[in-house]
């Protein structure tokens, strides 16, 4: 009688053990947000500029100059991490964009007093509704903004 459930025992692991597993995968489509606009403008044979960013559409302006509304943002925010991924510095001369890759270089020029600076994306914003660029403390020190809090700019991209 042992010998018949040895065979049994062997038969069923056997059994098992011969069975096939399939294993059926689908392809995961997606699309990157704003994809569709970056790569119609690459089309036309524009570039990004700088490094790009996961997560949202880095493209540069079409006719590389933009005039707008720029704030600056300082002390609260001294010490944490940006987008880019290193640590925000009031005293660096860099700048937040919302679309712009990260990395480019901008000149920003104040409307009203003809002050200019050049500044690095290295941060995402401004979140404020109206404005184009959130400057570093420095930049904006430059640019002699800091009392006002917010100048009416003109950006332009460099590289």
């Amino acid at each position: 009688m042992n010998i018949r459930r040895y065979f049994i025992l062997l038969f069923i692991i056997f059994g098992f053990g011969c069975g096939v597993t399939k294993v059926v995968t689908k392809p995961v489509e997606w699309t990157a947000k704003g994809a569709y606009k970056t790569t119609k403008m690459a089309a036309k044979g524009t570039v990004k500029v700088g490094k790009g960013f996961v997560g949202a559409a880095t493209y540069p302006f079409r006719d590389r100059e933009i005039e707008g509304i720029a704030s600056w943002y300082g002390e609260d925010f001294h010490g944490k991490k940006t987008a880019s991924g290193e640590t925000y510095n009031m005293y660096d001369l860099t700048a937040a964009h919302r679309t712009l890759a990260l990395g480019s270089k901008i000149k920003v020029t104040n409307l009203d007093n003809g002050k200019a600076v050049v500044v690095r994306i290295n941060d995402r914003g401004p979140f404020a509704k109206g404005r184009i660029i959130d400057l570093s403390f420095e930049a904006a020190r430059r640019l002699d903004m800091i009392s006002k809090g917010t100048a009416k700019v003109k950006l332009t991209v460099l590289d």
